[in-house]
C-alpha cells in the first residue's frame, strides 16, 4: 500500500473522529496527523477493532467503517 500524504492522514483521522462522535465515543487526538493516524492504524491492524467506552469500532482491510457493537459493562 502506497504511503498516504498529510492530507489523506487528516482526511482519515477526522472520519476516525466523526465515526466515534456519532456513538457517543471520543478520539483525543494528540494534534499531531501523523502520530493520530499511527495510534489509530496500529490498533485496527494489531486488534482489528478500536474499543471505544460504548462501541467496539470494526473496520475492513482498508480502513473503511463496517460496524459498531455495544459493549457490555466489564467488556
Amino acid at each position: 500500500m502506497p504511503e498516504l500524504t498529510m492530507q489523506e492522514k487528516a482526511n482519515f483521522v477526522w472520519y476516525f473522529i466523526r465515526i466515534l462522535q456519532s456513538e457517543g465515543d471520543m478520539f483525543f487526538s494528540v494534534n499531531n496527523v501523523d502520530t493520530d493516524y499511527a495510534t489509530i492504524i496500529n490498533r485496527l491492524d494489531s486488534q482489528g477493532y478500536w474499543a471505544g467506552d460504548r462501541a467496539r469500532y470494526y473496520f475492513d482491510m482498508d480502513h473503511k467503517f463496517l460496524y459498531s457493537e455495544e459493549r457490555k459493562p466489564g467488556e
